[in-house]
């Protein structure tokens, strides 16, 4: 069974559209991501009550990634395998960052291969 991103980012929206000011996606690849900088991303971008958001690493955007109620609809009109960077790049000056002190955290894994 192949899962494009658009169809899982639908379903996230679709669960939270009604009731929630902001949602994360967050990707189950990516086991270096520690509790604490997850934490602090939620934290920090909801302090700073962010239309869009990012954990980065040195001028390197990752996951997970975050949006306002705003851009929900555009997020459910997304298709295939096109995520929601897809929007943060067309509003790069939206984009509220959260450094993480460790790029490997960024790390996606995604083939058996990866792991070594």
């Amino acid at each position: 069974m192949i899962v494009v991103i658009a169809y899982s980012v639908r379903a996230g929206i679709r669960a939270v559209e009604g009731w929630s000011d902001a949602c994360a996606f967050f990707v189950a690849d990516q086991p270096y991501l520690t509790g604490r900088s997850a934490k602090g991303f939620f934290l920090e971008l909801e302090r700073r009550n962010a239309a869009l958001g990012s954990v980065c690493h040195e001028g390197t955007a990752g996951n997970p990634t975050w949006f306002a109620r705003d851009y929900y609809l555009e997020l459910l009109s997304l298709s295939g395998d096109t995520g929601g960077r897809k929007i943060l790049k067309k509003y790069p000056e939206k984009v509220s960052y959260f450094a993480v002190e460790d790029g490997r955290e960024l790390t996606d894994i995604d083939e058996p291969k990866n792991y070594r």
